[in-house]
C-alpha cells in the first residue's frame, strides 16, 4: 500500500466569508502548516495565484512564496503536457493503473490511446470494466499489455471474458459499490473495511468474514496504484479540476489513491477562473494536465 495524501488543501473561513486556504506540506520530517493570505477578487490573476497557492505537494515542485511572484509561479506549476510524454513520464512495466470512467463515459480516451502507443506491459489495470472490444481498454487487452484486471463489469467486453477463461488474465471481480469505496479508502489511507455485499457469494470464498451486531460482513482491503489516468471537465493551470455529470464517476476518488495522476481536460483556464465551490480534486493531487483530443 502507498503512503497517504494526507497534505491536501483544507478550506477555513475568516469574517469576510470568503474562503481561506491552509496547506501544509513536511520538512525536515515535520508537519508544517501555513495560513494563506484572503483573496481579493479585484487582484490580477498573478497577484491572486501567488496569494492563493504559496505551497505545491512537498517534493514534487518548488514555488514562490511572494504574491509578486504569481506570473513566475504559474509558469513553474503549468502542469500541461503532450499525451505521450506524460504516459511515458509515470508508466512503466508492471505498474498498477487506475482508469476512470463508466464504460466510456468519463474514460480518459487520450490517455488510454497514448498509453496503446507506448511500449509498457505487465499492467494491473483497475477500471469499472475493460472498454468494449477492440476500443481503448479493449484495444489495450487486444495489445496483451494487461496482466490483471480489477473492477466490476468486465462482461461488457467478450475479449475479456475470453482472456480470462483462456488463462491470459487474471480477473478480481469487486461489486461496484465496493469498488468505489475501496478505492476511497486507500486515498484516505485506510486499512480497509467490511461490508455485507458478497456475503454469501462466491466472492466471498477465502475471505476474512465477521459478525458485527447479529449480522455478517466481509472485510475488503483499500486499493491503490501506482499512476491514475482520470478525465474531467476543466482545469486550471495548476491542476485543480471541475468534473461534468455522470462522466465524475469513480474519477476523483482515483486521483487521491494512486502516487502519480494524469487528468485530461476539456479546457484549461487561468488560476482564479474556476469557481472554488466546484472544485473536487484539488490541484495538489494531479502531476500533469492533457488536453482531450478524443471524445464520444
Amino acid at each position: 500500500m502507498f503512503g497517504d495524501r494526507n497534505d491536501s488543501p483544507k478550506i477555513e473561513r475568516r469574517d469576510s466569508g470568503r474562503p481561506v486556504a491552509a496547506s501544509s506540506a513536511s520538512v525536515g520530517g515535520f508537519r508544517t502548516f501555513v495560513r494563506l493570505p484572503d483573496i481579493d477578487p479585484k487582484q490580477d490573476g498573478a497577484a491572486r495565484t501567488g496569494a492563493r497557492y504559496l505551497l505545491d505537494h512537498p517534493g514534487r515542485r518548488s514555488a514562490p512564496v511572494s504574491p509578486g511572484d504569481g506570473e513566475a509561479m504559474a509558469r513553474t506549476l503549468d502542469k500541461l503536457v503532450d499525451p505521450d510524454a506524460a504516459v511515458r513520464s509515470v508508466l512503466f512495466d508492471g505498474a498498477t493503473v487506475m482508469v476512470g470512467g463508466f464504460g466510456l463515459v468519463g474514460k480518459p480516451l487520450t490517455l488510454v490511446s497514448a498509453l496503446n502507443r507506448s511500449p509498457f506491459g505487465g499492467l494491473t489495470v483497475v477500471s469499472n470494466n475493460l472498454g468494449e472490444p477492440g476500443r481503448y481498454l479493449g484495444q489495450t487487452l487486444q495489445l496483451g499489455k494487461i496482466r490483471r484486471a480489477v473492477g466490476s463489469f468486465f462482461t461488457s467486453n467478450p475479449d475479456a471474458v475470453r482472456a480470462h477463461a483462456e488463462g491470459r488474465l487474471e480477473v478480481r471481480l469487486l461489486p461496484q459499490g465496493t469498488l468505489a469505496e475501496a478505492i476511497r479508502a486507500g486515498g484516505a489511507g485506510l486499512g480497509g473495511f467490511y461490508t455485507p455485499t458478497g456475503v454469501g457469494t462466491l466472492l466471498a470464498e477465502g475471505r476474512e468474514i465477521r459478525e458485527l451486531g447479529g449480522r455478517s460482513y466481509l472485510f475488503q482491503e483499500p486499493l491503490t496504484a501506482d499512476v491514475a489516468l482520470i478525465r474531467a471537465h476543466r482545469a486550471d493551470r495548476l491542476g485543480n479540476l471541475v468534473y461534468r455529470a455522470t462522466a465524475r464517476n469513480f474519477n476523483p476518488v482515483m486521483a487521491t489513491a494512486a502516487q502519480k495522476v494524469v487528468a485530461e481536460v476539456d479546457e484549461i483556464v487561468e488560476v482564479g477562473e474556476l469557481d472554488p465551490e466546484q472544485i473536487a480534486t484539488p490541484h495538489l493531487f494531479v502531476d500533469y494536465l492533457v488536453l482531450a483530443r478524443e471524445r464520444l
